[in-house]
């Protein structure tokens, strides 16, 4: 089944790759939505909690079987626009270092 990514930068998935292939193979367990944590900035302090435990950033997926063409495809897109935001924002922090 083919997959195609909306509204999710490119540089983004190619990176984040695995953590796409763990929910596919979770698929039935975890379901249609999934959250992704991100990578921590290089050189950025950690942010921590009340307890004193890291606070962890990411986004939230949602994933559509779209059988109106001749292949089914899966669809994966950011669960909102606060997610797609996020996605767009983190790659654009990233992206200088996941170039290397």
């Amino acid at each position: 089944m083919l997959t195609v990514f909306e509204r999710i930068p490119d540089q983004f998935v190619q990176h984040y790759d695995g953590s796409f292939q763990v929910w596919a193979r979770e698929f039935r367990r975890r379901g249609h939505r999934a959250a992704i944590p991100f990578d921590p900035v290089p050189g950025v302090p950690a942010i921590l909690d009340a307890n004193g435990v890291r606070v962890t950033r990411g986004a939230w997926f949602e994933a559509e079987v779209d059988r109106s063409g001749p292949v089914p495809r899966v669809v994966i897109r950011p669960a909102d626009d606060a997610a797609a935001e996020a996605i767009e924002k983190h790659t654009r922090e990233m992206s200088r270092y996941w170039a290397q």
